[in-house]
């Protein structure tokens, strides 16, 4: 028998950490979920549909601020790699942009009488189409019905109208500055 000759000692190897599940859980939790998630659907049955979505929503405004709270909370406590830091300083060095010339469009626009006629129009356009419709639809609408019917499709009309004659008087100002510039 040979006697080994002692080994010098070794650093011990650093271990790496084992990787993390992003769904682990345990069976409690999966039933408490599973109950919460029971009791949620049976108020919503209870609740009627319109009460359902109000209280899906909230559900789901509250669940999107707790977790941007503990994502904002969780990235503010963790200093910056070396990444983040070139990315920040790269961003942070002032540099000369050079621009084309502004065009007038930079300043407020007025887009004059036409936006507003156009608008009018669309509004009893609108009106006279939702009480027709109103009519066609029910049996026998009431006189407030569509009045209010009337007033609600008005409105909608005259948006639509003031924002495709905005849109069209812009458009038409850009294009005509475009053409000057060139």
């Amino acid at each position: 028998m040979t006697a080994r000759a002692p080994q010098p000692p070794q650093a011990p190897t650093p271990r790496r950490p084992a990787p993390r599940r992003f769904a682990q859980f345990s069976l409690r939790a999966l039933l408490l979920w599973v109950g919460l998630v029971g009791l949620g659907l049976s108020v919503m049955s209870w609740a009627g549909p319109m009460w359902s979505v109000l209280i899906g929503w909230v559900l789901i405004l509250v669940a999107a601020h707790v977790t941007a709270n503990a994502w904002g909370t969780r990235s503010a406590t963790q200093p910056p790699d070396e990444d983040q830091l070139a990315e920040r300083d790269a961003w942070a060095a002032p540099r000369r942009v050079s621009c084309a010339p502004a065009t007038p469009l930079r300043r407020s626009f007025e887009g004059g009488r036409a936006r507003w006629v156009t608008a009018l129009i669309a509004a009893v356009a609108g009106g006279v189409l939702g009480i027709c419709y109103l009519q066609w639809a029910m049996s026998a609408p009431r006189w407030y019905g569509l009045l209010m019917g009337g007033l609600a499709t008005a409105v909608i009309g005259g948006l639509l109208g003031f924002l495709l004659s905005s849109f069209l008087q812009v458009i038409g100002v850009a294009v005509g500055d475009a053409r000057r510039v060139l």
